[in-house]
């Protein structure tokens, strides 16, 4: 049996900001637990939009009153398996303007 060489995950979310101003995320972040909620691996995401055109992965815009397509993905290398093979659950993380935290959980959907 080969050898992987490296792994890659991958996430689409779907984001609408409700109010009447522009708004946006910056310092988006992947960040894979353990069950006790360790931080086991912290990854900055590669981003595309729905139409798989590169985004800058720094900040993401999100106009007023509208939808916002997106995709995150990012790639391990061999050395980082084990890390990632105790990790349980996956957040997303970032920030809103005046530094305000936001964030999601994800369950663990692999094997």
């Amino acid at each position: 049996m080969a050898r992987a060489e490296d792994g890659n995950y991958y996430c689409s979310v779907k984001l609408f900001n409700e109010t009447e101003v522009d708004t946006g995320l910056r310092d988006i972040k992947e960040v894979f637990m353990d069950d006790s909620g360790t931080h086991v691996k912290t990854d900055v995401p590669q981003m595309s939009d729905s139409r798989n055109i590169d985004m800058d992965s720094d900040v993401l815009n999100l106009p007023a009153c509208q939808w916002v397509n997106a995709k995150l993905y990012g790639r391990f290398g061999p050395e980082e398996f084990e890390v990632l093979a105790r990790s349980t659950s996956v957040g997303q993380r970032a920030y809103l303007p005046k530094d305000r935290p936001c964030g999601r959980q994800i369950p663990r959907m692999w094997e």
